[in-house]
């Protein structure tokens, strides 16, 4: 399953379970803290660009990133996505200028499967444009499972 350019509209479910920050969570995070949640929204905010336009989801990848995604996106599998939930993020680290988040996704196939998928995102801050940029995918990360749990 290519993820890596991934489909979102955002379910939203507000707890936090052992560390795990459901999307809910990062919304009400941001009106108090939002620069701790920044990079928690350029996540979902991807995933929600990417179900209705690609090119402006990849404004949202770092620059290699970004020239890397516009030769590989596979618009025959992104179709055949209903949307994608962003159902929790686990933050590893994160500074000023750096982040580390776990992401788990749950795919709504028009097929009706929900194939489940856990990944680690590395984001920079970019101070040019001021805000945080996905800049890769942690390698070996990428966990897909035909159903979901957030452990």
């Amino acid at each position: 399953m290519g993820l890596i350019f991934g489909v979102c509209i955002l379910v939203v479910s507000f707890e936090v379970v052992e560390g795990f920050f459901t999307s809910q969570n990062l919304s009400s995070s941001s009106k108090s803290t939002p620069h701790n949640s920044a990079p928690k929204q350029t996540i979902v905010r991807y995933y929600q660009l990417a179900t209705t336009n690609r090119q402006e989801a990849i404004k949202l990848l770092s620059d290699p990133w970004r020239r890397q995604a516009a030769t590989q996106i596979n618009d025959n599998w992104w179709n055949s996505i209903r949307r994608v939930e962003v159902y929790a993020f686990k933050t590893f680290a994160k500074n000023n200028s750096k982040a580390k988040i776990k992401v788990w996704l749950k795919y709504q196939m028009k097929n009706g499967q929900t194939p489940c998928e856990s990944l680690i995102f590395n984001l920079i801050f970019d101070r040019s444009r001021n805000q945080w940029l996905m800049d890769s995918v942690e390698p070996n990360s990428v966990i897909q499972n035909p159903y979901c749990n957030s452990k």
